[in-house]
């Protein structure tokens, strides 16, 4: 991997300024040595003259962001070896789809222009504010980080389960921004409290109030009786969707508001809230992922919702320590060399980083013919329980979540002179996939494959690194 991408922006941070000077204007071709490229992300680059510009522009957008970054110029080294982990994915897919990699270098550049910027909005800037000066390291595992749901560090003590952690970490439980007097109701509930605080014809109650098809949905209502604003959100179907009805009220006289864009998508790991903040009203969006708190907010105005402005914070990510199980006698060396493996994978997403030590040609074509048989055995597409009840997958309450993502991902293991089958992949369950890492290893004699490991590594949110401003609202990320 001497000529990737990621080991030139390495040395760009090390470059004299006459060349940093050089590398702001956008460039016609990728960062690197075509005529050198080995790995099938460099290939499918520099065999695409799209993408080999925006490599050379993504590369130039780096060099400015860095010229921002100052003295934390390691946490945006830190933060594209992140990057360039996820877009490599995207390139070694067997389903390439050369726009879609070119739309993620888009936003990648656009994300740049805004790193170590500060926000216009108010609010934006006391959250970057707190996520910058107080340690939450808002360390979760997988499943939690996907649903929204997130564990505290022992350095911020919140007990609170559910979506609300993030929430209760950004605000300092109050401190920065309100939330409001709320509750959570079912239907009759909300309707004859709703009834006991304002006057309002059926229609307009019955707005305030309606039904959702789902009999498992849960109502929350929010009100922030200083600024006579509030709303009823209503969480229901398995995306977990919110919808929401607004109203502002003068005396017992109440009336609907129009719902905001940035209510207006809220599924799986997507969640929106209403805020107050220096007495304003916001609809705050919070769309989380292990490594990042995409936040939107958009404040009601005497004259209606105003522009909806955007921040991008980004973590760091690590891995947990693993857990495993083991059929061997010896399983120290096994254990310590799939332990390697992920680490090198979670760094690159490079299928060169699983290969330990290259195998002799007799030991190759076994594998290989052991890889084939593999392909087509449906009983290792999950990992193995080995036919007893032991503890494997990093969260008992995502039993179920043991499969492979759909992943190919094929490598030899060396034990004692011989050669194992392993697989790895994110652990998924039917079509939703995190990003916790599952790793397992078989033996086979001629016709039958035995498990002999099983691994699961959690990946959990780091360190704080850096925030952007510059990607528009309206904007995928």
């Amino acid at each position: 991997m001497k000529n990737t991408v990621s080991v030139l922006l390495f040395a760009l941070c090390l470059a004299a300024p006459a060349f940093a000077q050089n590398a702001i204007a956008p460039v016609p071709a990728a960062w690197f040595d075509c005529g050198k490229a080995k790995t099938i992300p460099e290939k499918r680059i520099c065999a695409n003259p799209v993408l080999a510009e925006l490599d050379g522009k993504m590369t130039a957008a780096f060099e400015r962001a860095r010229q921002h970054a100052g003295a934390r110029a390691g946490v945006l080294r830190r933060d594209q070896l992140n990057w360039l982990a996820d877009r490599n994915d995207w390139l070694s897919d067997s389903a390439f789809d050369a726009q879609k990699v070119a739309d993620f270098y888009k936003r990648r550049i656009a994300f740049f222009e805004g790193a170590f910027q500060k926000p216009a909005s108010p609010l934006l800037a006391a959250i970057l504010a707190r996520a910058a000066a107080v340690t939450i390291p808002i360390e979760s595992d997988t499943w939690q980080t996907r649903y929204g749901r997130l564990h505290q560090a022992a350095a911020v003590t919140i007990p609170i389960e559910s979506d609300t952690d993030v929430w209760a970490a950004l605000s300092g439980n109050g401190a920065v921004f309100g939330m409001g007097e709320t509750y959570e109701a079912d239907l009759q509930e909300t309707a004859k409290r709703m009834s006991a605080d304002f006057d309002a014809d059926p229609a307009l109650m019955n707005q305030l109030t309606q039904a959702d098809e789902d009999s498992d949905s849960t109502r929350t209502v929010v009100k922030f009786k200083a600024a006579r604003m509030g709303g009823i959100s209503t969480v229901a179907g398995t995306l977990h969707c919110a919808s929401w009805t607004l109203f502002h009220w003068q005396g017992r006289t109440i009336e609907p508001i129009n719902v905001p864009e940035t209510l207006q998508d809220n599924c799986w790991e997507i969640w929106g809230r209403l805020v107050i903040f220096q007495n304003q009203v916001y609809a705050v969006q919070i769309a989380t992922e292990v490594d990042s708190l995409d936040i939107q907010v958009q404040p009601y105005t005497q004259n209606g919702w105003g522009k909806a402005e955007r921040l991008i914070l980004h973590y760091e990510r690590k891995l947990a320590a693993p857990k495993s199980y083991c059929t061997l006698e010896k399983c120290a060396d096994l254990i310590a060399q799939a332990q390697s493996v992920i680490q090198r994978y979670d760094l690159r997403h490079d299928k060169a980083t699983l290969i330990v030590s290259p195998l002799p040609p007799e030991q190759k074509k076994r594998f290989e013919a052991m890889r084939e048989q593999a392909v087509g055995d449906d009983s290792m597409g999950t990992m193995p329980d080995f036919g007893k009840d032991v503890q494997i997958l990093e969260n008992d309450a995502y039993s179920q979540f043991d499969d492979y993502g759909g992943s190919d991902l094929f490598f030899p293991l060396r034990y004692q002179g011989e050669t194992l089958l392993a697989r790895m992949g994110n652990a998924s369950f039917g079509w939703r996939t995190g990003d916790d890492w599952l790793l397992a290893a078989w033996r086979w004699d001629g016709h039958a494959f035995t498990p002999m490991l099983g691994m699961s590594v959690a990946v959990r949110r780091g360190n704080f690194l850096f925030g952007s401003v510059a990607v528009p609202a309206s904007s995928g990320y």
